[in-house]
């Protein structure tokens, strides 16, 4: 849950839950309602390589 509190000089303070969790050797930010599952390495590298492909393809590289 968000808190947001107005400070006496007239500062918004807001606080966020989160924690911060090591995924592929990354820092993330998660939030107790964020529902995005860590991403498998393999697939980033899949992703990748369609798309490098697809820049051969096209004669960009």
């Amino acid at each position: 849950m968000i808190d947001v509190e107005t400070l006496e000089n007239g500062n918004v303070k807001v606080t966020i839950p989160m924690t911060f969790r090591s995924c592929a050797g990354r820092k993330r930010i998660v939030t107790p309602d964020s529902d995005q599952p860590f991403t498998d390495p393999l697939v980033i590298c899949l992703a990748r390589a369609y798309r490098w492909q697809a820049l051969i393809d096209e004669g960009k590289f």
